[in-house]
């Protein structure tokens, strides 16, 4: 009898080797990274991408959100914060219809703007990304099942491409985006929460150094990019977003650059729902956000 059940144990093992062996080497409900040659970066550029439960059993379409990480991170960060376990505890309790998410890598300092430095990365986003992931996976192309968000500098660049390209996006999803106006480091783009703080000192000292905005940082590069410039240009377009921003109240980075955001919105009138969360710039409020952000009313 021990030797029958070591050998139909063996058996049983092997049989368990050959399915798993043959089955896609992407793993389900996870964050995955790929890579693909980006013809705007002359390069290969890597992605992470969540793709939820069952993909690979059906032939089902999904929305898409496209969402930018902040500074000093990369488009691994999100898979390291637990964004993958949030997305599917929501997915498998029902509280969201299934979706995919894709996380750019944003090379850490480029504030996904065109720039001299870290090459054309706003127009390989649309040019190259978009076209590719949506012909690559199974995503309903249209503007109601496609968002874009971001975290801090994230934030920035998911409201530069969702003014300047409203009808690619029907919602974008701000997390404490760093969007300083008029000029970073001046008086009124400044946290009131910690004066002259360490972190956002390193913050504002990076927009300057790092070379997105030019090398020495050119002011009206800033300008021409921010909100109060691209804002009066999305009106002429017909579409119109919804505008979601979750942000720390202990927030000493982007407290006030997200607060006149939220009051510039409101005076415009737009379609704005904002949260406000315990907590400063930080995973755990973002994790937060990202929980109550997954709600079946997230897909128009």
């Amino acid at each position: 009898m021990v030797f029958i059940k070591i050998k139909f144990s063996f058996k049983l093992v092997f049989f368990l080797f050959i399915i798993f062996a043959s089955r896609p080497a992407i793993v389900l409900a996870t964050i995955n990274n790929v890579s693909f040659f980006s013809r705007q970066l002359n390069g290969n550029w890597e992605y992470s991408i969540y793709l939820p439960p069952n993909y690979e059993q059906g032939d089902e379409r999904y929305p898409v959100i496209y969402f930018m990480h902040g500074m000093y991170n990369n488009n691994r960060t999100f898979a390291a914060n637990r964004f993958d376990r949030i997305i599917t505890e929501a997915i498998t309790g029902g509280r969201v219809q299934p979706f995919i998410m894709v996380f750019p890598n944003g090379f850490r300092y480029s504030w996904w703007v065109d720039s001299r430095r870290y090459g054309p990365l706003a127009t390989a986003f649309t040019e190259d990304l978009i076209p590719h992931i949506e012909a690559e996976y199974r995503i309903l192309a249209n503007r109601n099942n496609r968002l874009i968000g971001g975290i801090s500098m994230g934030g920035s660049g998911a409201l530069l491409h969702g003014l300047t390209n409203p009808q690619l996006f029907s919602r974008v999803v701000l997390f404490s985006p760093a969007v300083y106006v008029p000029l970073p480091g001046e008086e009124w783009s400044n946290p009131r929460s910690y004066r002259a703080n360490f972190r956002h000192n390193m913050v504002i000292n990076n927009i300057f150094n790092r070379g997105a905005f030019g090398s020495p940082f050119n002011a009206q590069l800033w300008q021409d990019l921010s909100f109060l410039t691209l804002y009066p240009l999305y009106l002429q377009q017909n579409q119109r977003l919804q505008f979601d921003i979750f942000y720390g109240n202990r927030d000493g980075i982007t407290d006030n650059a997200t607060q006149n955001l939220i009051d510039f919105l409101r005076e415009q009138n737009a379609n704005l729902q904002v949260v406000t969360l315990d907590g400063g710039h930080t995973w755990r409020v973002w994790q937060e956000a990202l929980r109550l952000l997954l709600t079946n009313e997230l897909f128009n």
